[in-house]
């Protein structure tokens, strides 16, 4: 009798410590949650090109800085260079694919876009950077990935510090009115960085 109660305080031990792991495995989360996570990316600055472009209306933006600092945003433009929790973003350049071959030539109807980005791992861990992770959408139509083989290619695990720069390339409606660049921050939260070609 003494050796089976022995067992029972055993397990009811081992439930109560299980608990108490989950239960401040569940505080922590929230803790992070509000420290900041990756589901509002931040517009950070402007690559130089964009830069350049706005000096004339800086008077202007600087009256607006403080009330669009105040909402979140949700859409970027070309030139943009976005932050969140483990990564900087910058979205380089953008524009028509025209240079393959008669084998791979779009559909009847469609061209092929391009956007270029750089990406900067500013956490400690491993970030694993995939073509994969991009969406497109053409007037709210998903759109097909296009692979070209010649150009620089984004794929890559980056170390802390580390870069990588390379184009996406997607096949849409020539007579697109609205085209919109997804990535996806995280798969388990649906996170995502909307970028705005046109």
């Amino acid at each position: 009798m003494a050796g089976e109660k022995k067992k029972k305080k055993w397990w009811i031990a081992a439930i109560v410590i299980v608990v108490l792991i989950i239960v401040a495995a569940g505080g922590n989360s929230e803790d992070s949650d509000k420290s900041g996570t990756d589901s509002n990316p931040k517009k950070v600055s402007q690559t130089d090109d964009k830069k350049d472009s706005n000096d004339e209306n800086k008077g202007d933006a600087d009256s607006k800085n403080d009330k669009q600092e105040e909402s979140v945003q949700t859409e970027f433009a070309k030139g943009d260079v976005v932050e969140t929790k483990s990564l900087k973003v910058s979205f380089l350049d953008c524009g028509e694919f025209t240079d393959y071959s008669e084998y791979s030539e779009p559909a009847k109807g469609n061209k092929i876009i391009y956007a270029t980005f750089e990406f900067e791992n500013i956490s400690d861990d491993n970030e694993y950077i995939s073509t994969g992770d991009f969406s497109c959408y053409a007037d709210g139509y998903d759109c097909e990935s296009y692979y070209d083989f010649d150009q620089e290619s984004l794929d890559a695990t980056l170390s802390k510090g580390r870069k990588t720069k390379g184009k996406i390339f997607f096949e849409v409606p020539k007579d697109a009115k609205e085209i919109k660049i997804e990535y996806d921050i995280n798969f388990l939260t649906s996170d995502k960085i909307i970028f705005v070609y046109q």
